[in-house]
């Protein structure tokens, strides 16, 4: 009983006295047999073992592993799964026996220092990963840094290299891929050569009061949160943000609800990445962009419950516990209420994210095909507002690409407190402002090319039910690439990837183009009525003809 006990309770520490005892014997072969039977012993992982510098160790309670090179290359994946091939150099494991029993996965945990590789998306691919682990495998944790991955796909323009300087996931899951990415404690790396920061802001809440409008209410078309309520239009969203009352109907606080909000930065990034003929943005031509996402995240009954687990099992051992157990199980015995069901919160799962974007040096094309949604077909707008929005673009005289735009105010003078590097025109949102606009008449342009072509801002909130994050397709979801509608009898879950994927896609695309539109009205505005206060004298040496008749006249009298 004793020997059960200690393989279920320190699996790692098995495993780790027999590769040492492997070891000691020193057959080199027996050794390698044995480790890859236990890292492919329940996923579709080739490993390679063969390098000459290879070694593993048992050290500070973990399977130590270096040089190691790991594949899916395996007879019986199909040839429109994605393939990796990746070098380690150097992997710590821990196994755990009882969360294989409980058909998680043998592996409980892994850090990783030193990956490189490349991943193929080969095309018809609808989940990264597919098939190297099973829906259920589940890590503790996974711990990655000074690792670099290259992804070929038809998603991307050219290749898009992805760096980690250093990524800690608390939990990761193999259909839960992207919730658990946002949930993670912090991650820094570099993605297309563009710097990007994951980590968790001081404030818990979302009342984003860098990223709403008003002190007081949100702009966006899903929800309104004032201070003391909250008023719902599309979704069956609620939380309570009450200053004097912090408990919900079910008698949690607001603070046992949500999780510390997260903070994503990606700092110009290039659009060209992502300019084909199959993305959502495939009138962008070339630009920039920074990215900022504020996050709200649930919380969830597993992570909330093991701390308080670990406090319960002390006290049900002890003769107070035994003694409040019989009392609880006699009171549920006479309990007339004991089989009806329980109230739900999952009504109440929702993440709230607050998108941020400024956009640089933007270059537009009209596409061969309206952006439009893969699940219902519409487009997300019309051949008309498109060519408008091109052409307001890429114009020298009344668009972005305008001089002129240095001198028109923000339309949205308020600014994220927390981000005072951002570079956005705020030309007007100082007190000296006034003296600056008169002075602006004899200002030299040229040298004000670092804030031309920017637009305002673009400010909305997301809020999507938790089980919208259920098998959501990372490729698609980075280039807003999405497939055609998967035919009738497929796989469920390529069709609840496809339909949570085009959520998210569908939902940020409505929103960029409302405000595109609306930003477009109110630049080209101002611009005409800048222009229409032109100086008599202005208007007359603006004017092309007539200007230069005038010149080619004074030319010929002084000949």
């Amino acid at each position: 009983m004793g020997n059960v006990l200690w393989i279920l309770v320190g699996t790692t520490t098995f495993a780790g006295v027999l590769i040492y005892v492997v070891n000691w014997i020193g057959d080199g072969e027996i050794e390698r047999m044995v480790l890859r039977r236990l890292i492919t012993f329940d996923n579709n992982l080739k490993v390679d073992l063969s390098d000459k510098n290879f070694r593993v160790l048992w050290q500070d309670g973990k399977i130590k592993i270096r040089n190691l090179k790991v594949s899916n290359e395996k007879q019986g994946i199909p040839k429109h799964h994605s393939e990796y091939r990746l070098e380690i150099s150097e992997v710590n494991l821990t196994l755990s026996l009882r969360q294989w029993l409980d058909g998680t996965g043998l592996i409980d945990g892994i850090e990783i220092d030193g990956l490189h590789g490349n991943i193929d998306i080969v095309e018809g691919d609808q989940l990264i990963l597919d098939n190297s682990f099973h829906d259920n495998y589940e890590l503790s944790y996974l711990k990655i840094k000074h690792s670099q991955i290259r992804f070929n796909s038809e998603y991307f323009n050219k290749p898009l290299e992805l760096v980690i300087f250093n990524c800690d996931l608390k939990k990761f899951r193999r259909k839960w891929m992207v919730y658990d990415f946002l949930n993670a404690n912090s991650v820094f790396g570099s993605l297309g050569g563009s710097l990007f920061t994951l980590h968790k802001r001081q404030h818990r809440f979302a009342h984003f009061q860098g990223m709403d409008t008003h002190q007081h209410s949100d702009d966006s078309n899903n929800v309104e949160i004032y201070k003391n309520q909250t008023v719902l239009k599309n979704n069956d969203y609620n939380f309570n943000n009450n200053d004097n009352d912090d408990n919900n109907d079910n008698g949690n606080t607001s603070e046992d609800l949500w999780k510390k909000m997260t903070r994503i930065r990606i700092d110009m990034l290039d659009l060209s990445y992502l300019n084909n003929d199959n993305s959502k943005l495939n009138w962008i031509n070339s630009g920039k962009a920074e990215l900022i996402f504020d996050i709200m995240l649930p919380n969830e009954d597993d992570d909330d419950e093991i701390d308080k687990l670990k406090d319960d099992l002390n006290f049900e051992f002890s003769v107070d516990g035994f003694k409040k157990t019989c009392e609880t199980v006699w009171r549920k015995l006479n309990d007339d209420d004991i089989n009806e069901p329980k109230p739900s919160i999952e009504k109440n799962k929702y993440v709230v994210i607050d998108l941020k974007i400024n956009y640089f040096d933007l270059s537009a094309r009209f596409p061969q095909t309206i952006p439009c949604s893969s699940v219902t077909g519409k487009p997300y707008i019309s051949s008309q507002q498109l060519q408008s929005l091109v052409t307001f673009i890429n114009d020298e005289k009344f668009g972005l690409s305008s001089k002129n735009m240095s001198r028109i105010n923000n339309i949205d003078n308020e600014d994220d407190q927390d981000e005072d590097n951002l570079t956005t025109i705020t030309l007007n949102n100082t007190p000296d402002s006034t003296e600056r606009d008169e002075d602006f008449e004899d200002t030299d342009f040229e040298d004000q090319d670092h804030i031309r072509h920017v637009l305002p801002p673009i400010k909305f909130r997301l809020i999507q039910n938790l089980n919208d994050f259920e098998y959501v397709d990372l490729p698609s979801l980075l280039t807003f690439t999405s497939r055609g509608k998967p035919e009738e009898g497929s796989d469920e879950k390529i069709v609840k990837s496809f339909i949570n994927t085009n959520k998210f896609i569908d939902n940020s695309m409505n929103e960029v183009f409302s405000l595109l539109l609306l930003y477009e009205e109110e630049i080209q505005t101002k611009l005409i009525n800048m222009y229409s206060r032109r100086s008599g004298f202005e208007i007359l040496f603006n004017n092309f003809i007539l200007g230069n008749l005038i010149l080619v006249g004074l030319g010929s009298f002084v000949i």
